[in-house]
């Protein structure tokens, strides 16, 4: 497995995302500018968390103060930020590093980075299988040295909750990426990890919490081993794809969450043909 130990510590280059997002148009402006600013604050800010294990090249933390159950794990992959961002996007392969997956599909496309998301988890004896609706964004910067994957738990006509599972919540999670250049020239990756799930059991102890916490922590373990194992023709494949964002051609500069504001004028945002909202799945012929 390519994981590499923590750098030595330097001052933190930290992404204040108080601005409005790029104009993704229509009813989801705010929530993704909302959604962007909290996960950039949950993953940068040491604010509220407590270390509770290194295991390998991964340090641990969980958030006691969190509504629901809340875990952190951070750590450096070797290996360039598209390509972990875009193995995390391909869903035909979500399997393989989450267990509990179990079925996926896309309820809106509400631009070509921001969607409404649906998901049902593997249900575990006697408990009834769990499923999500969740608003979920990407987005780069710093010439797409930088980057995000943000979710949060959504509502939506197309997505109602159904007698065969619970309906969960995802609290805002997600991870945030730094490709930086090691010792040896080669790019690795800064990978933050955030999670938080309430799954509607009020029954389940305070030790299996604590235990599954642990586990979803070291998701980015994981992704380092499967990463590893990849052949370097499939490799590439995903880095080919990139990271740039789709306003990025479209007279825009890439925007950081802070700088995101400046490109959301009253024109921008008019001009629907540059920044096209897709209509939920359900009305298109």
């Amino acid at each position: 497995m390519k994981t590499k130990r923590a750098l030595p510590h330097r001052q933190q280059t930290h992404v204040e995302p108080e601005l409005a997002s790029p104009p993704i148009g229509g009813r989801m402006k705010s929530q993704v500018k909302d959604l962007v600013s909290e996960i950039v604050r949950l993953c940068e800010k040491p604010d509220g968390w407590v270390k509770i294990a290194r295991d390998g090249a991964v340090t641990l933390y969980n958030r006691p103060s969190g509504k629901m159950p809340c875990f952190k794990g951070e750590g450096v992959l070797e290996f360039p930020l598209a390509l972990i961002m875009n193995f995390l996007q391909d869903r035909s392969l979500q399997h393989q590093w989450d267990e509990m997956y179990d079925v996926h599909r896309d309820i809106e496309i509400c631009d070509a980075q921001t969607k409404i998301e649906y998901f049902r988890c593997k249900a575990v004896w006697p408990s009834q299988a769990r499923d999500f609706c969740s608003l979920s964004h990407r987005r780069s910067w710093d010439n797409q040295k930088r980057a995000l994957l943000c979710s949060v738990a959504a509502k939506h006509d197309d997505c109602p909750p159904n007698s065969s599972c619970t309906r969960g919540e995802i609290g805002v999670s997600g991870w945030t990426f730094h490709e930086i250049t090691d010792e040896r020239g080669r790019a690795v990756t800064e990978c933050k990890y955030v999670g938080q799930v309430d799954v509607k059991a009020p029954n389940v102890p305070t030790w299996l919490i604590k235990k599954l916490t642990a586990k979803q922590g070291k998701l980015v373990l994981k992704i380092g081993e499967l990463l590893g194992k990849m052949s370097e023709e499939n490799k590439q494949r995903y880095i080919s794809k990139g990271v740039g964002n789709y306003w990025d051609n479209g007279g825009a500069s890439e925007q950081s969450p802070e700088q995101s504001g400046n490109i959301n004028s009253e024109s921008d945002l008019a001009d629907e043909s540059r920044y096209p909202v897709r209509r939920p799945l359900r009305d298109r012929a």
